[in-house]
């Protein structure tokens, strides 16, 4: 599963995330999934990922 967001300002882009963060977490819940094994990261501040 992934997830991504964004918003006109750091504050926004912020409060956009942990809603994104907070459905995750509520569905892995729901589907009894090791929250821990999911290898979730989340940081504040521009970033890149390459995958």
């Amino acid at each position: 599963m992934g997830a991504s967001t964004w918003g006109e300002t750091q504050e926004e882009a912020s409060k956009n995330i942990r809603e994104v963060l907070a459905v995750m977490l509520e569905e892995f819940l729901e589907e009894g999934k090791d929250i821990a094994a999911q290898g979730i990261v989340a940081t504040e501040g521009a970033v890149i990922t390459i995958t």
